[in-house]
């Protein structure tokens, strides 16, 4: 009866440990595999760690296909009999002499003998658990600093920019009035005398924006990564905002228009900005005032914004260049009804920005506190002031909502109107 049930055992039973020629070849390979993908991954050869990860891979999965083959046990339910009521555990052999769990495969087979039982096998090796197999699976892990891409363009190209080398000072500007014609001069008659031309006083002061990013000495040097040079390109995104804000600052003080229709937007065109301004004038907007004109339509159901010819991924107003700014650093105002801001004019006959140092970055492992806690230190310096020049080459308007424009029921019939009306009458 014994030997009939010694038949039943499970194959992997009998395999010593259970594992074929075959599936401990594939083993060493795995781990012959992941002893070169270290390496690599060490020297940074990164396509060539990739291209034996994936061999790795297929080398698993064989094996895994293996440990499913050794795993798979028929059942004999039918035949077994009765289970003594006194066993600890049925699905777990036991030595009857030791009375403890059997530990290894020589227990179980003893255990067979006396019982004549199919045992439950000993756990295979897999990578779910650390200690069966885990921890020499290679992980894909990269260091590689990724940016995500958002808007950091500066305002400082729309506005002029001049350099300066003091760090106050001012610059002079005429005042507008109204230009008499000259009289008309009689022979010998007293030429009258001109009003006098007016003018106005601009001042600058310059103010330092600055700050420090201290790195840890260790993290640069255990790193692989171009830290540094990450940290430059991050620092400039910091400038570009820095002078966002300040122009933006300076807009903001300007008086408000409000537009609440299409043709409000070609009054201050048209009307409020001289001819000279409105030839080089452009349309600075946000992204919520940017997406209600994109949606927006012409008395004929055209779109009011249209492509740029010179540049396709920009849009023109009424003929005018568009630019957007993230809400983030314009928002609209207002709470319960947003007002989306809507500046037109020229910016760079509006604003000066006295630029008396772009901004510098410099680094230092031995100066300051850097030298104490094992540090460098990287700081970042600019100095400038941005004024308004001509408040009369901008205007700051703002709208909430803007409807499409109406046609016109008198509007000009075009040709194919008139080949309906031919065929009407027909």
């Amino acid at each position: 009866m014994k030997q009939k049930e010694l038949l039943k055992l499970d194959i992997q039973f009998f395999a010593g440990g259970g594992m074929s020629k075959q599936e401990r070849a594939l083993r060493q390979a795995l781990a012959e595999k992941r002893t070169k993908i270290e390496a690599l991954t060490d020297e940074g050869k990164l396509d060539e760690a990739k291209k034996l990860l994936a061999e790795a891979q297929q080398i698993k999965d064989q094996i895994q296909t293996y440990e499913d083959l050794r795993n798979m046990q028929v059942s004999y339910a039918q035949e077994e009999p009765q289970q003594d009521p006194e066993a600890k555990n049925p699905q777990q052999p036991t030595d009857d002499i030791a009375k403890t769990d059997a530990k290894n495969h020589v227990q179980l087979f003893a255990s067979a003998l006396r019982t004549g039982k199919v045992p439950q096998p000993l756990a295979a090796m897999k990578e779910g658990v650390d200690e069966d197999g885990g921890l020499i699976v290679p992980q894909d892990i990269s260091t590689k600093i990724n940016e995500k891409r958002r808007q950091f363009d500066t305002l400082a190209n729309l506005v002029d920019v001049i350099p300066v080398s003091t760090n106050k000072g001012s610059r002079v500007l005429e005042k507008l009035s109204d230009i008499t014609p000259l009289a008309n001069l009689e022979e010998l008659e007293n030429i009258e005398e001109l009003e006098n031309p007016k003018f106005e006083n601009i001042k600058y002061n310059i103010k330092d924006y600055a700050g420090i990013l201290v790195l840890s000495n260790d993290l640069l040097a255990d790193t692989k990564e171009a830290l540094l040079q990450y940290l430059t390109t991050w620092l400039a995104k910091k400038s570009a905002v820095t002078r966002n804000t300040l122009i933006l600052n300076q807009l903001g003080t300007l008086a408000k228009t409000t537009v609440s229709k299409q043709d409000d937007i070609k009054d201050i065109l048209n009307v409020k900005l001289d001819p000279a301004i409105n030839a080089t004038t452009k349309v600075v907007t946000n992204q919520s005032g940017f997406n209600m004109l994109d949606k927006l339509k012409d008395a004929f159901g055209r779109y009011l914004l249209q492509p740029n010819p010179t540049d396709p991924t920009k849009k023109l107003l009424f003929g005018k260049p568009v630019s957007v700014i993230s809400d983030k650093y314009l928002p609209s105002s207002g709470t319960k009804t947003p007002k989306h801001p809507l500046i037109i004019g020229d910016l760079k006959e509006a604003v000066k920005l006295f630029d008396r140092q772009q901004y510098s970055i410099l680094t230092t492992n031995v100066g300051g506190k850097a030298f104490y806690r094992n540090s460098t230190d990287v700081r970042i310096i600019e100095r400038e002031d941005v004024v308004l020049w001509d408040t009369d080459a901008v205007v700051y308007a703002e709208f909430s909502s803007i409807k499409d424009a109406v046609p016109d029921n008198e509007a000009p019939s075009t040709g194919d109107t008139e080949e309906k009306s031919v065929d009407v009458g027909k």
